[in-house]
């Protein structure tokens, strides 16, 4: 009977952690913050050149949008690309693996899904902060509609760089120039 009894001690002590470390996980895997910390907090730890940080520069997003920019690539880096599931294999490997192993596997996940996924995606970005800044008459406003605001002090290095990076054409920078000239000089 005291064996019985022991037996039913354990049982319980090992229900209890049963249950501690699956609230443990629930609060590990469940909200969307903690997996953005976890994996942002990987990837600028990384110390190889060959692994890209978090401040990208990409061909034709606006590097004015840099922040916004590179919270979504985190954020569609976890979602789409690693989803739920290797998430939750890559806590599994933190817990039983070292962080050296883990560190490695994310820098590698990183740099493919920049390469294959990350100029798209950046541009989704880019599109999606534009999107909630309308225009007065309602319309959208995209990419084109905000560099078509730049002022008339544009100096030739800017126009140089805006027309290697983007489909922006110089045109469209002389007709700026023209409307922001004041009406009257005299003033």
């Amino acid at each position: 009977m005291q064996i019985f009894t022991l037996l039913w001690v354990w049982y319980i002590v090992v229900f209890l952690l049963n249950i501690y470390s699956l609230g443990l996980w629930i609060y590990r895997l469940i909200p969307f913050r903690s997996r953005y910390d976890y994996i942002r907090n990987r990837i600028t730890r990384t110390s190889r050149d060959s692994v890209p940080r978090l401040r990208i520069r990409f061909k034709h997003v606006d590097p004015k949008l840099g922040g916004h920019v590179q919270h979504q690539l985190v954020k569609s880096f976890i979602r789409e690309y690693l989803e739920p599931d290797g998430f939750f294999f890559l806590r599994l490997l933190t817990a039983n693996a070292s962080d050296f192993v883990v560190q490695e596997i994310i820098e590698g996940l990183w740099t493919y899904y920049l390469s294959k996924y990350g100029e798209s995606d950046a541009k989704k970005a880019e599109e999606n902060y534009y999107e909630f800044r309308r225009q007065t008459g309602g319309e959208k406003s995209t990419n084109s509609h905000t560099r078509a605001q730049l002022n008339k002090d544009l100096i030739d290095s800017e126009r140089k760089r805006l027309h290697q990076t983007t489909d922006f054409d110089s045109s469209t920078i002389i007709n700026l120039q023209s409307a922001f000239r004041p009406v009257n000089e005299e003033v």
